[in-house]
C-alpha cells in the first residue's frame, strides 16, 4: 500500500489541532508500549486502538497515516531531547563555564534525558523508527542534537581544551560512550557505584580527560 509522507510541518499543526487532547493520549499509550517492548518496530494493531478508546475505522480522524503517527513521535521526541541539551549550554554559558566544562555539561544532559524519558530515548535512540517508516533523519530533527556535541567539541578544540582531530569521528565517538551509559542505566542494575550521579560523572570525565591535552 502506497503511503504518504508526514512532514514535520503538518505534524506541528496536528499537535496544536482541536484533537490535542485525544492526539495527546493516543501517542503516551504508543510510547508507553514501546517503552515496555511491546512493539516490534512499529505495529499499528487492534490493542492500543482499544487502549486510547479508538476504533480502527476512526484512528485516522486523527491521525493521517501510520506515518503521521511516526512523524508526531519522533518530532515531539528529538524538539524535547534537543531543549534540554540546549538549556544545559545556555546555563553553563551563562555561568561562565569553559568550553570543555560546558560539554561536560551537556554529555550530562544527554545522558539525564535518556534516565528521566525512557519512552521517549527507546523511540529516539533504540527503536529507531526512522528505519521502518518515511519520516527522514532530517525531518525528525535527530541530526539536532548530535550537532550540538559536535559544535561543543570544535569549541573545546578551538580553546585547546581537547586534541585536535576529526570533529564528526570524536563527536561519534563521544556520543557512542552516552548513549552506552544511558543504555545500561535502563536495562541493568549498577551495584559498582555509591549512585549513578557519581557514576555519570566519572564516566564522562574519564572519557574526556582521554581527549583533554
Amino acid at each position: 500500500m502506497h503511503m504518504v509522507k508526514t512532514d514535520v510541518a503538518t505534524a506541528r499543526r496536528q499537535l496544536s489541532s482541536p484533537n490535542k487532547v485525544t492526539r495527546r493520549r493516543a501517542l503516551r499509550t504508543i510510547k508507553a508500549r514501546l517503552r515496555n517492548g511491546r512493539s516490534s518496530g512499529f505495529q499499528v494493531n487492534c490493542k492500543w486502538h482499544t487502549s486510547v478508546k479508538f476504533f480502527k475505522t476512526t484512528i485516522y480522524h486523527y491521525f493521517a497515516n501510520k506515518e503521521a503517527v511516526v512523524c508526531e513521535l519522533l518530532v515531539e521526541g528529538n524538539t524535547l531531547f534537543l531543549q534540554a541539551l540546549q538549556q544545559r549550554v545556555d546555563e553553563a554559558q551563562a555561568a561562565g563555564l569553559n568550553a570543555l566544562d560546558t560539554l561536560k555539561t551537556v554529555s550530562d544532559a544527554y545522558v539525564r534525558f535518556g534516565t528521566a524519558n525512557p519512552e521517549y530515548y527507546n523511540i529516539l535512540f533504540i527503536s529507531n523508527l526512522e528505519s521502518v517508516s518515511l519520516v527522514s533523519l532530517i525531518d525528525s530533527g535527530r541530526f539536532k542534537g548530535f550537532e550540538l556535541l559536535e559544535a561543543g567539541l570544535k569549541a573545546a578544540m578551538e580553546e585547546g581544551c581537547i586534541i585536535q582531530g576529526d570533529e564528526r569521528l570524536i563527536a561519534s565517538s563521544v556520543w557512542s560512550m552516552l548513549h552506552g551509559l544511558t543504555s545500561l542505566f535502563l536495562n541493568f542494575e549498577l551495584p559498582m557505584a555509591k549512585s549513578n550521579d557519581e557514576l555519570i560523572a566519572f564516566t564522562i570525565d574519564t572519557f574526556l580527560m582521554g581527549l583533554s591535552r
